[in-house]
């Protein structure tokens, strides 16, 4: 497992080895994971007020 974890960072450190499918699955991926990340940030920010007051 951790030599394939290198071998895929060895892979995404080579933007010259970027092809359009690896950016698009990148688009994805993060597009996916943005709206989690602000809800998150949104819940334990509000928690945060509440337990503040």
């Amino acid at each position: 497992m951790e030599a394939r974890k290198v071998k895929l960072f060895d892979y995404f450190s080579h933007p010259r080895d970027w092809t359009p499918e690896v950016i698009l699955v990148w688009l994805v991926i993060t597009a996916a994971v943005a709206p989690l990340g602000v809800i998150i940030l949104v819940l334990s920010y509000r928690l945060d007020r509440v337990e503040k007051i």
